[in-house]
């Protein structure tokens, strides 16, 4: 296995230990247009259950990856809204963020460009992920 799909690999098993959701793979169209989703596998169409999606765009052996991570919730409804589970979303993220401080340090990967866009029924909640390569942290 290439050290680019290795760590592409490993993210998506963080993730997946750290939440305990399901993580999917999902690709780009172009890194030039970055907000392309599109699943490689058809279960991320469940509109029903909580899930995350994780897209790699550049890697260098020096730099790490970087990636977003999508993250799908439930949408509730409240009166005649429907909105993001904010707590939800918020305890999801904390773990997220506990993992990766674990693996990396806390001072070693960074986000940027938070999204905050709703995609019904499910609310999405992306945000684009740098970090390093997990070789160098093993």
């Amino acid at each position: 296995m290439s050290p680019v799909v290795r760590d592409a690999w490993m993210l998506r098993k963080l993730l997946e230990k750290a939440t305990g959701i399901k993580v999917y793979k999902a690709e780009l169209g172009s890194f030039s247009s970055f907000n392309l989703y599109r699943g490689i596998v058809q279960e991320y169409k469940d509109e029903t259950n909580t899930h995350i999606t994780v897209a790699q765009g550049s890697w260098s052996i020096t730099e790490g990856g970087e990636y977003k991570v999508s993250l799908y919730t439930p949408t509730i409804t409240i009166g005649y809204k429907r909105m993001i589970n904010a707590q939800l979303v918020r305890n999801i993220a904390n773990n997220i963020v506990d993992a990766l401080n674990s693996k990396f340090g806390k001072d070693c990967w960074n986000t940027c460009n938070e999204e905050h866009r709703c995609w019904l029924p499910l609310s999405r909640v992306s945000f684009y992920l740098q970090i390093p390569n997990f070789e160098q942290y093993n």
